[in-house]
C-alpha cells in the first residue's frame, strides 16, 4: 500500500475563494499489467473508475481492454471550477476524444436534491464556474 495524498478543494460562492484542504490516506495501487497477471481481464463488460482526477491515464491504459470487451463505463469526472485551469480541461477533453474515437456516448447526469433526474448526451466536458448550478 502506498500513502497518497488527498486534496480536497473547500470553495466558498459567497467570497469566491477556495482552500485546499490536504490529509494522507493509505491507498493500494496498482498498474494495468499487475492488473492483467492476477486478474482475468479477456472479459469483462463494466469498467467503473473512480480515480479523483486520473480518469485520463486509466483510460489510456485500458484502451486495449476497452477496444476488445466494448465494456459500459462509468466514470465521475468533476468539472474544472475555472478557464484558467487549462490542464484539467485539456486532460477532459482529451478523455472525451478518445471515448468518441471508440464510438461511445458521454452523458451529463442530471440530478437535483440527490434524485436522478435525466441523462444529456454531452460532447465536451463544460467548466462549471456557477457553484449555485451544481447537481
Amino acid at each position: 500500500m502506498a500513502q497518497s495524498p488527498i486534496v480536497w478543494y473547500q470553495l466558498s460562492p459567497i467570497l469566491g475563494q477556495i482552500k485546499k484542504i490536504f490529509r494522507s490516506e493509505y491507498t493500494a495501487l496498482f498498474d494495468i499489467e499487475t492488473l492483467k497477471k492476477n486478474i482475468d481481464l479477456s472479459d469483462f463488460s463494466v469498467l467503473k473508475i473512480d480515480v479523483e482526477g486520473s480518469e485520463l491515464k486509466v483510460i489510456k491504459s485500458f484502451k486495449n481492454e476497452i477496444a476488445h470487451n466494448r465494456p459500459i463505463i462509468l466514470m465521475e469526472i468533476l468539472p474544472a471550477y475555472f478557464e484558467s485551469n487549462i490542464d484539467k480541461i485539456t486532460r477532459q477533453n482529451e478523455i472525451v476524444k478518445i471515448l468518441k474515437a471508440f464510438h461511445y456516448s458521454t452523458y451529463r447526469v442530471i440530478k437535483k436534491d440527490e434524485v436522478l433526474l435525466n441523462f444529456v448526451e454531452t460532447f465536451k466536458i463544460e467548466v462549471r464556474s456557477d457553484l449555485n448550478n451544481f447537481e
